[in-house]
């Protein structure tokens, strides 16, 4: 597969204990592919891969000129700048509070929102003992869909294809690269993925090809990682019945002048292990969910941090398509009856 095609011209130099290699395929046949290191000390909550697949579809997507910022908006006169930032206030259903920020905040999280850094992650191998717990997963740009200009990546698809995910189609260039995940033995780290490793006949790739191998059926679709932490805009709830709530980027919020309650919904594989929390009054907070990260910023008041929890439960609600759960993080506030203008600022 592809052995005819395959050139590095990559980055790879000194390596050092932490270092690993994965692959970016461009979509352009003309480009090499190219071999690349990444550093293992970040773990999986600041995995390097991702965060460096994230910057590299961000800064793409800023030289396309594919993104609105907010820096239009705020040369804007005063009276337009009031207008869209009213629009945003009365859109998120939480008016009343935001009135308190101003406009040029609120034009602030927009670009911020807008020009967030963010991937699909494709898992053409999920790790099973079989395949000793390793993963194999593609990282594609979130704009990667049926409208898209950006076109079709060949060479990804066809690799896609040969290891069964014969449904598959993806666009731009793609990242490949492998970690070794065993949630019984504690285990995740990044290891090697180099160009030998696309060939459909290495020793991964046959192994992935068996029962339990991790891989695909024919015919298979590759499975998104993305929807694991995905079909929030599926399920609203407001558990809190005195106070403010609303929904932004992804998540549900409410409060009432003891608490604030910020909501996901994620898939049912999610386990608690799968979640990372941490939040203080100095930092703010940053929760990630298997690996990815759901939420990041300054908190939108004080809180007692010794007693804010999380708790994670599957959702009885016929409303919802498909088995999920509930991801429930629960902000114990410092100074009682302060309502908050909002959850989290990124």
């Amino acid at each position: 597969f592809l052995a005819m095609e395959i050139a590095s011209t990559g980055d790879v130099g000194n390596v050092n204990d932490h270092a690993y290699k994965y692959l970016l395929i461009p979509f352009d046949r003309n480009q090499p592919i190219v071999e690349k290191l990444g550093d293992n000390q970040g773990g999986l909550s600041n995995d390097d891969l991702v965060g460096t697949a994230k910057k590299y579809f961000q800064d793409e997507k800023k030289k396309l000129g594919s993104s609105n910022t907010s820096s239009q908006y705020l040369q804007l006169p005063a009276e337009q700048k009031k207008v869209i930032a009213n629009s945003i206030r009365q859109k998120t259903g939480n008016a009343a509070a935001l009135s308190h920020v101003s406009d040029d905040d609120i034009l602030q999280m927009l670009e911020t929102s807008q020009n967030s850094a963010a991937c699909n992650i494709i898992a053409v191998t999920v790790p099973t003992k079989v395949n000793n717990f390793q993963a194999v997963s593609m990282y594609t740009s979130q704009d990667d869909d049926e409208s898209s200009d950006v076109g079709v990546n060949m060479r990804a698809v066809s690799f896609l294809h040969s290891m069964g995910h014969t449904n598959a189609n993806c666009k731009g260039d793609v990242f490949i690269g492998r970690c070794i995940d065993d949630e019984n033995g504690d285990v995740w780290k990044r290891v090697d993925f180099s160009i030998v490793d696309l060939s459909s006949d290495s020793e991964w790739c046959q192994i992935a090809k068996l029962k339990g191998g991790g891989g695909s059926s024919a015919g298979g679709k590759p499975f998104s990682l993305n929807g694991l932490i995905s079909g929030q805009q599926e399920h609203q709830q407001q558990n809190l019945s005195h106070g403010t709530s609303a929904q932004q980027d992804g998540y549900t919020w409410s409060q009432n002048d003891e608490e604030v309650e910020i909501i996901f919904v994620v898939r049912s594989v999610i386990k608690s292990k799968s979640v990372r929390l941490s939040v203080s009054n100095k930092s703010g907070i940053k929760l990630l969910v298997a690996g990815e990260k759901l939420l990041s910023g300054m908190l939108g008041g004080n809180i007692m941090a010794d007693d804010c929890t999380y708790t994670l439960s599957d959702i009885n609600d016929v409303n919802v398509d498909g088995k999920k759960k509930e991801l429930v993080l629960t902000l114990c506030k410092k100074d009682n009856g302060v309502q908050w203008p909002f959850p989290v600022k990124k």
